[in-house]
C-alpha cells in the first residue's frame, strides 16, 4: 500500500511539472498584438511582434511605417505629433484638452481573478483642499452592521460605524456585505466610494460627502466583478461584470451600457476601453486573437474586427497527444492548484502504456498497469521510478 501511494504522489507531481518542461523544451516564438482604431482613417490598426521584431499594419494586410503609424493614431501620440506639427486636428491641438476628454481603462484577468480581502476605506469626495487624503479609518463588516476602526488607536468608531451602517439599512440593504468595489488610491481626481454587493446580491453605492454618508440602492443585481473608474468626463462609475457579460455603469441612475461580450472571458481575457476626443473603442486580447470594436456615442457597435496572431505551437500539440491533464495553479498568489486540460486524444497512449507496464510487471504486480492506464504517461513513468 505504501509503495501505491508513492506511486499516486509521484503522478500528481508530474502532472505538475512535465507539461511545464515540455513548454520550456518546445517553446515557441513570442508573438503579441494589439489594435487600436483610428479616427484617421476609420480603420483599426494593428502592432505586432515576433521575436522582439515589431510590424505595424492598417487592418490585416498593409504595412505601415513606424511614423505612419503614430501619425494614424494622433490621440494616442499626441504629445509626439503636436511637438512635431504633425497633430492632424487643429481644434484638438491642446494636450490638457484632449486628456479632459480621454479615457482608458482595461479588465485584467489578474484583477477579475484575485480574492480582495474583506476590508477597505473610502476617501471624502468633498475634500476642502479640493486634493483626496487618505482617511484614518478601515472598514469591514459583520452579519449586521459595518465597522469603522480608528487606524490610530484600532478601536471601532461607535458613532461611524452606526450612521453608515443606517444609511444602508434604510435603503434595505442586508448584511452581511458579500462584496465591494472600490478603487482605494489617492492618485485619481475625486472619489466615488465604494459599490457594495449585500446578502441578496444587490447593489448599493456608498459615499461620505461632508463626513456624512451618502448611499443609493441601484438595480443592478449578481455582479461578479466591478471595476471603477473615476475619470472628470463622467460619463460611468466604471465597468461590471456578470453572467450576461460586461456592461459600463451609467452615471445616469446607474443605467447598465451593454458592451459586446462574445469573445469575453474574464478569467483569461483582457478588455481594454479607449475613448479619445473623437472616438470609442474596446479591444478584447485573447491568447491567441484580439477582437476589436468601434462604436458610436451610444456604444452601439459599428465596426468589428478579429486579428489572430498566434497559431498553436508544437508544445501545445505534444501536449495534447500525450498529456491526460494538467494539474497548474489555481490563482498566481496562491498555492491551490486545479486539474485542466483533459485530453481525449492521449487514451491511444494509455491503452499502449498499459499494454507495455502489463508485460514488464505481470510476474510482479498486476496492480502497477492500472495507474498507466487511468494517468497515462504520468503513471507509466510513475511505476517505472517506485
Amino acid at each position: 500500500m505504501r509503495k501505491f501511494i508513492q506511486i499516486f504522489i509521484l503522478v500528481l507531481v508530474l502532472a505538475i511539472f512535465l507539461p511545464r518542461f515540455i513548454e520550456v523544451l518546445f517553446k515557441a516564438p513570442r508573438q503579441n498584438a494589439n489594435v487600436s482604431h483610428s479616427e484617421v482613417h476609420d480603420e483599426f490598426m494593428v502592432q505586432a511582434s515576433k521575436n522582439k521584431e515589431i510590424f505595424y499594419f492598417k487592418g490585416k494586410d498593409e504595412n505601415l511605417s513606424l511614423e505612419e503609424y503614430l501619425d494614424s493614431l494622433p490621440f494616442s501620440f499626441y504629445t509626439y505629433l503636436i511637438t512635431n506639427n504633425r497633430f492632424p486636428y487643429d481644434e484638438w491641438k491642446d494636450a490638457n484638452a484632449i486628456k479632459a476628454n480621454s479615457q482608458k481603462f482595461a479588465i485584467k484577468p489578474d484583477a477579475f481573478n484575485q480574492k480582495y480581502p474583506p476590508i477597505f476605506t473610502i476617501f471624502e469626495s468633498n475634500p476642502k483642499y479640493l486634493r483626496l487624503g487618505y482617511n484614518e479609518f478601515a472598514i469591514t463588516s459583520n452579519k449586521f452592521e459595518l465597522i469603522f476602526t480608528d487606524l490610530n488607536t484600532l478601536k471601532k468608531d461607535e458613532n461611524l460605524s452606526k450612521t453608515f451602517t443606517n444609511s444602508l439599512l434604510n435603503l434595505g440593504f442586508d448584511f452581511p456585505v458579500r462584496a465591494h468595489f472600490t478603487n482605494p488610491s489617492t492618485k485619481k481626481p475625486f472619489d466615488e466610494g465604494v459599490f457594495l454587493k449585500d446578502s441578496k446580491s444587490e447593489l448599493f453605492h456608498l459615499k461620505i460627502k461632508n463626513n456624512a454618508p451618502v448611499a443609493k440602492k441601484t438595480d443592478i443585481k449578481n455582479v461578479d466583478f466591478m471595476l471603477i473608474s473615476e475619470n472628470e468626463r463622467r460619463e460611468f462609475y466604471g465597468a461590471v461584470i456578470d453572467r450576461s457579460g460586461v456592461s459600463l455603469v451609467s452615471y445616469d441612475d446607474y443605467k447598465l451600457i451593454n458592451l459586446p461580450s462574445k469573445h469575453y472571458g474574464p478569467t483569461t481575457d483582457r478588455l481594454e476601453l479607449t475613448i479619445t476626443p473623437l472616438s470609442k473603442s474596446m479591444s478584447i486580447k485573447k491568447q491567441n486573437e484580439v477582437h476589436a470594436y468601434h462604436f458610436d456615442e451610444k456604444y452601439n457597435v459599428l465596426k468589428s474586427f478579429e486579428y489572430e496572431f498566434n497559431q498553436p505551437n508544437r508544445a501545445e500539440m505534444i501536449k495534447k497527444a500525450i498529456l491526460p491533464f494538467e494539474i497548474s495553479l489555481a490563482d498566481s498568489y496562491d498555492y491551490k492548484f486545479k486539474i485542466t486540460n483533459f485530453s481525449l486524444n492521449s487514451l491511444w497512449l494509455n491503452l499502449a502504456l498499459f499494454v507495455l507496464a502489463f508485460f514488464i510487471f505481470r510476474k510482479k504486480s498486476l496492480v502497477k498497469p492500472i495507474f498507466a492506464l487511468l494517468f497515462g504517461i504520468y503513471g507509466f513513468l510513475a511505476v517505472l521510478a517506485v
